[in-house]
């Protein structure tokens, strides 16, 4: 999930309300009431924490989805992480699985979804002595 884009927009409308209170042309009148632009980012902020809650659950796979494609996925792991390397984006990749393997194009981004926090997780490292 992408969380620095609601962090930013947050800040942004924060500082901009903090800041209107003493700054007066961060305010722009509106229908005679003045309105600061702060208010703006605020909403647009919550409207991304919301998606990404939302979301959250839909990006994980499913007991059937593994059963279905887990083998599948699994054998071309290497192959998709190749690609990563590459620079290859997740929809290109997605999309190559679809066509040479038959893989849906969801399962192989949520497959892909799934390597990522296991790799941020550090699974598989070893630490030295």
């Amino acid at each position: 999930m992408r969380w620095g884009a609601v962090i930013a927009w947050g800040t942004a409308g924060a500082a901009l309300l903090v800041a209107g209170l003493g700054v007066s042309w961060l305010s722009i009148p509106l229908g005679g009431i003045r309105f600061n632009p702060g208010w703006v980012a605020l909403v647009y902020a919550a409207v991304l924490l919301a998606r990404n809650l939302l979301l959250r659950p839909h990006l994980d796979l499913t007991q059937r989805e593994l059963h279905d494609w887990g083998e599948a996925l699994g054998a071309e792991t290497v192959r998709i992480l190749s690609l990563h390397r590459q620079g290859r984006p997740a929809a290109d990749i997605a999309d190559l699985l679809e066509r040479d393997r038959g893989l849906p194009r969801e399962v192989s981004l949520k497959y892909m979804i799934a390597l990522a926090r296991y790799g941020r997780r550090g699974a598989g490292r070893t630490e030295g002595p």
